[in-house]
């Protein structure tokens, strides 16, 4: 019987364990959801929990919540970006984007194909913020490692295969952090 692979815990992972969903931390260390919520529990942590927001939003706020980045409701109405994106779950507010920037429609975006993808979207982002998308920027914005960035971007041999999901995704991403680095 093949003996089950051995993995390495770094202190950071460890004490990640608990306070964000198990499955960021799966997709980062590319392992299942169920190992790293057996890690949790072996370590008696229990599992992250978002909880109910124990602010009273006045018609006002929510008002906030709408027309406002998580970033900027939070600071205006004094709680924390968590307590904002629950509350908008909650209200069945949804997050819109700055109708005055244009963003391509992801029709257009899906046709490119993928020994490009990552050169037009750095173009793009750098045309709408001024600022370089480098593969450590895109790795925060996306919560997919460098390396595995890396792998989907360099052309080559070595490409692997980016799926139309993960693309979406990883546009996603940008255009949200476009809109995120044009409201600051």
């Amino acid at each position: 019987m093949a003996r089950p692979k051995t993995i390495i815990w770094t202190k950071s992972e460890l004490e990640s364990l608990g306070s964000v969903p198990d499955i960021f931390i799966a997709n980062k260390k590319k392992v299942s959801t169920a190992t790293v919520s057996q890690k949790r529990r072996d370590l008696g942590i229990p599992a992250f929990q978002v909880h109910a927001p124990k602010h009273n939003f006045t018609p006002e706020e929510i008002q906030i919540l709408k027309t406002n980045t998580a970033e900027n409701a939070a600071r205006l109405i004094g709680v924390s970006e968590k307590v904002i994106h629950y509350t908008r779950m909650r209200h069945g507010i949804r997050i819109t984007f700055d109708s005055a920037i244009d963003y391509p429609p992801w029709a257009d975006v899906a046709k490119i194909p993928q020994s490009d993808f990552y050169k037009e979207i750095s173009a793009y982002y750098k045309s709408q913020t001024g600022r370089a998308l480098t593969y450590p920027l895109l790795s925060e914005y996306c919560f997919w490692s460098v390396s595995r960035l890396q792998k989907w971007f360099t052309c080559g041999t070595a490409q692997e295969p980016l799926t139309k999901a993960v693309r979406h995704h990883i546009w996603l991403a940008v255009i949200f952090s476009i809109n995120r680095v044009k409201t600051k």
